[in-house]
């Protein structure tokens, strides 16, 4: 018979069994990801992958199906329709549901995963109370470990989403950014400097998929 020091040295699963505390805790991450998920637009966090993925260009599909974590930014760019903030959902969605599989790593760094529109950003500021430190959509998006950008080079002031964008560089911390702007006018909107350091963020160069080429 185990003595009591060994059974609190192998931890709870050593009273409860090691399947039941993984159902346990698959059930606290499960609970969890769905707070995580309600972060997405509502359009985005009811239908099944597959009917997300009916909805993706293909260029876009293929793309989101294949980012792991590790791997650099993600610039989802093409004219309405094609699709690209519900490939980022389903990039989201499909972390997360992988993650609360898995827990582990897999958990720890979807748990940070984190939504916000370029004018959201835009406007956190100017709606966050004076004196109370920096607004918590600039240090969410700042802390994300991977941070969907919607929208970008919709925000009319960019000071705050170019402060996100240069502290994830820092950080070598992936961005997936979907926008209905070409990649010049995504340049003259927020800069050469900071379009440059988002796509050498995340450890590797970023992966563009531009559905203004026809070749995409």
């Amino acid at each position: 018979m185990k003595s009591l020091g060994e059974l609190l040295a192998n931890g709870p699963a050593a009273f409860i069994g090691a399947d039941e505390f993984e159902a346990e805790a698959r059930r606290t991450r499960s609970a969890e990801a769905r707070e995580i998920r309600g972060r997405l637009p509502r359009f985005l966090q009811t239908p099944k992958p597959d009917e997300l993925a009916a909805r993706c260009h293909p260029a876009l599909l293929a793309a989101v199906q294949a980012w792991q974590w590790g791997d650099g930014d993600l610039f989802l760019i093409g004219p309405t329709g094609t699709g690209k903030t519900t490939a980022a959902g389903y990039l989201f969605r499909r972390l997360l549901g992988q993650a609360v599989a898995k827990g582990g790593e897999a958990w720890d760094l979807a748990r940070w995963l984190r939504w916000y529109s370029a004018a959201d950003i835009a406007t956190a500021r100017r709606i966050h109370p004076l004196g109370q430190g920096d607004p918590p959509a600039v240090v969410e998006s700042c802390n994300a470990r991977l941070l969907v950008l919607d929208d970008g080079g919709w925000d009319i002031d960019v000071t705050e989403t170019s402060v996100i964008l240069n502290e994830r560089y820092e950080r070598q911390w992936p961005t997936v950014m979907t926008s209905g702007k070409t990649r010049e006018e995504l340049t003259a909107h927020y800069g050469a400097a900071v379009i440059r350091r988002l796509r050498e963020a995340g450890g590797k160069r970023a992966v563009v998929v531009d559905c203004f080429d026809p070749k995409a």
